[in-house]
């Protein structure tokens, strides 16, 4: 009975741990959605330069713009992912004998 309890209290005292743990990924999510709108607005400017003109230069910059919009992209769904997880009041426990 008492081995059980101290399981609980240790998780317990994981599930307490994950919670500033959220609130940091909250904060960069919306800092990293930030970013891609302006990461957006950049690749509109470019977009509106090259209908005027066929600078090779800003062809490299809107692939290199979009290019970091897709990591971002990826960054924020691994971080959603983390969000969820670390949220829930359950962990999972793998046992082995």
């Amino acid at each position: 009975m008492t081995n059980l309890r101290s399981r609980a209290n240790l998780i317990s005292k994981i599930i307490e741990k994950r919670k500033p743990l959220v609130e940091k990924i909250v904060t960069v999510k919306i800092y990293l959605e930030n970013l891609n709108d302006k990461l957006g607005d950049l690749e509109k400017k470019c977009q509106d330069l090259l209908s005027d003109t066929s600078d090779v230069g800003a062809i490299r910059v809107q692939g290199r713009l979009s290019h970091l919009r897709d990591e971002v992209d990826k960054s924020l769904q691994t971080l959603s992912k983390l969000e969820t997880r670390f949220n829930r009041e359950t962990i999972n426990i793998g046992l082995t004998h």
